[in-house]
């Protein structure tokens, strides 16, 4: 190929680079970091959350993952989106070591379901956890796995008693966590999920909350303000 060619490409290339840095949702966005830095960005971030994630869920025993991942809804390239509910077990009594707890469905009243949790947790832990992912069985929830950044400079434990005096908040305007905890990689979170989306997802109108933030956000047809009875509620 002729020289004058290569380097007429490789300034149309910068050029259209630059105007893809210039818009930040653009520019925050996987495959732009992927091609800019590979080196930090080539790993899979959904499989490292799906094994951390199942990794907490499993030494607590009440939630389970889904098959359902909500994939980059989010703009924060580490932070991944799963579908989760609560952990059935009908035969939890028959495990040794383990505490059941029954909660009544609102459906029935002849319905039950069992949560279990583990042997580890305090006996006021263990009824409180119990008694959120029980009333939460017919509840849409997500599970919320972000990784720790380089500015982190707690200890673990630290960062447990944090999410527990999270956990403890109550007010009419902030929606409460189902459940949280953390490890060595990172911090777990389950809320419940709201079909209508968030705060964003109604002013950029967006009409499926779990599309992909760069469908929703990255060229939205319309904005609209919220009506004074919608900021009421």
């Amino acid at each position: 190929m002729r020289p004058e060619f290569i380097a007429e490409r490789r300034k149309q290339l910068q050029e259209y680079i630059n105007i893809i840095l210039m818009n930040p949702i653009l520019a925050s966005s996987l495959p732009t970091k992927r091609f800019v830095d590979p080196d930090n960005y080539g790993q899979s971030f959904h499989d490292n959350a799906v094994q951390n994630a199942s990794l907490c869920l499993r030494n607590e025993g009440i939630y389970v993952l889904s098959d359902e991942h909500y994939a980059n809804i989010g703009w924060r390239l580490r932070k991944q989106y799963f579908k989760v509910v609560p952990k059935i077990n009908e035969q939890a009594n028959k495990s040794s070591g383990i505490r059941n707890f029954v909660k009544q469905s609102h459906r029935s009243q002849s319905q039950q379901s069992k949560v279990y949790v583990p042997t580890h947790s305090t006996t006021e832990e263990a009824s409180n956890y119990a008694a959120i992912a029980a009333k939460c069985v017919n509840c849409d929830l997500v599970l919320v796995w972000v990784e720790y950044g380089p500015d982190k400079y707690i200890e673990d434990r630290d960062v447990q008693s944090v999410l527990k005096s999270l956990i403890g908040l109550s007010h009419p305007y902030i929606e409460p966590i189902k459940y949280a905890t953390c490890n060595e990689n990172g911090v777990l979170v389950i809320r419940k999920f709201y079909k209508h989306g968030t705060l964003k997802d109604q002013i950029c109108v967006a009409s499926c909350p779990k599309k992909p933030y760069l469908a929703k956000y990255g060229n939205p047809k319309e904005r609209k303000a919220l009506a004074l009875e919608d900021i009421a509620k």
